[in-house]
């Protein structure tokens, strides 16, 4: 090889490394306009069908104990429930109706608890007749009114203690006169039959205590 052949060929092979050089350097264009694709939105899911037959309340998720009103809808159904009509929640006159029939006299406003015992009451009021003498089945508080004055007091009455003879039957009370000339009204599932305690009612040990 003569002297100039090994002269351009010394200057093609740096020719060939600068441009490799140059390429394996060189940047790579971004394109600042590129956007990624969105991902597909989900589906809208059905809308629920209606329930043809709607889960009534628990009645053991209403307060037994407080009074209501016409317009407390889920206390008027539970007390349609219980006195036999259709429970929508409306007390119309068929409502009032049956209630007058199932718990005549019952005082308003009450409570479902107080519709209750007064429903059982009435069940209950054939138990014991007119003239018949009654004891206290538990103990509970009464009104006591005196004939000759009418004046009315709380006492206290012990389980089994005597209360007197029924002298009038009512629609889910009995009246019931003591050994002392005073009244008291009582509920039939408060009084029991047979002698349970004190039979008389007569004045105990001293006069300042006295049992019916």
């Amino acid at each position: 090889m003569t002297k100039t052949q090994k002269a351009l060929a010394a200057i093609a092979t740096v020719g060939i490394i600068s441009t490799g050089l140059y390429i394996s350097t060189r940047k790579k264009k971004v394109d600042t306009d590129y956007v990624p694709p969105l991902p597909d939105a989900p589906s809208p899911s059905p809308a629920p069908a209606p329930n043809p037959n709607p889960v009534i309340p628990s009645p053991t998720a209403l307060n037994h104990g407080i009074v209501f009103t016409k317009t407390d809808k889920l206390y008027v159904q539970e007390m349609q429930r219980k006195i036999g009509v259709d429970d929508d929640g409306a007390w119309g006159p068929k409502t009032e109706a049956a209630l007058v029939k199932k718990a005549p006299g019952i005082i308003r406003p009450f409570s479902l608890n107080n519709l209750d015992n007064y429903i059982k009451n009435v069940a209950a009021i054939g138990k014991f007749k007119k003239g018949q003498k009654v004891w206290a089945q538990k103990a509970h508080t009464v009104n006591l009114t005196k004939i000759a004055t009418g004046v009315t007091t709380a006492r206290a009455i012990k389980a089994g203690q005597y209360l007197g003879v029924i002298t009038e039957v009512r629609k889910a009370t009995y009246v019931i006169k003591n050994d002392f000339g005073e009244t008291l009204i009582s509920s039939p599932l408060l009084l029991a039959s047979g002698a349970m305690g004190n039979a008389f009612g007569r004045v105990q040990q001293s006069n300042s205590v006295s049992l019916l």
